[in-house]
């Protein structure tokens, strides 16, 4: 029986505070491990919206190289339904990890893979609507299937005329205009 006087702590006491601690440390490590997803996520994210831009700025060159065609230079980067692990639109690069493409393997497969879309527009035959989206790579099967659609880049690319205008990035929620 304790008397009034004691000191220290009962075992109760102890049990209690040992349960605090352990919640505690583990919601520590939880909230740890949701801002490692998270920033992977962001990371995926950043990188996939660039690679999106890069690929729009490549086709508009090819267009703006070879004016006199007009956007039908365009129509060969056309990927339809099909993906591809080259996040590039440069026809001469076939290994998805040469630098130009810079894919990334992880846990064994390729990472990234995109898709190019390009449609011609009524109101200007020249002219080609052009959207680039890049996945998570869900396998590396032939052909290579998407997981998590990270990003969305399209606008309209018009042989000859200045800078794109109305380039549009979307990933997830969130959109972004841009206006060069």
């Amino acid at each position: 029986m304790k008397s009034l006087d004691a000191k220290g702590l009962g075992l109760v006491e102890l049990c209690v505070g040992i349960v605090i601690f352990t919640l505690l440390a583990e919601s520590a490590v939880m909230t740890r491990l949701v801002l490692a997803r998270k920033s992977v996520d962001l990371i995926d994210r950043n990188y996939a919206r660039l690679k999106g831009l890069q690929m729009t700025e490549e086709l508009e060159s090819q267009a703006n190289g070879n004016p006199s065609s007009g956007g039908s230079v365009l129509d060969g980067f056309n990927d339809g339904v099909s993906f591809n692990l080259n996040l590039t639109t440069d026809k001469s690069v076939t290994d998805p990890g040469d630098p130009l493409s810079d894919n990334r393997r992880t846990n064994g497969h390729w990472r990234y893979l995109r898709q190019v879309q390009v449609h011609p527009v009524d109101v200007n035959p020249l002219a080609r609507q052009v959207a680039v989206k890049i996945w998570l790579c869900a396998s590396d099967s032939n052909p290579p299937s998407p997981g998590l659609l990270l990003a969305t880049v399209s606008g309209m690319i018009v042989p000859g005329a200045p800078a794109s205008r109305g380039i549009t990035v979307l990933s997830g929620a969130a959109t972004l205009l841009l206006n060069q």
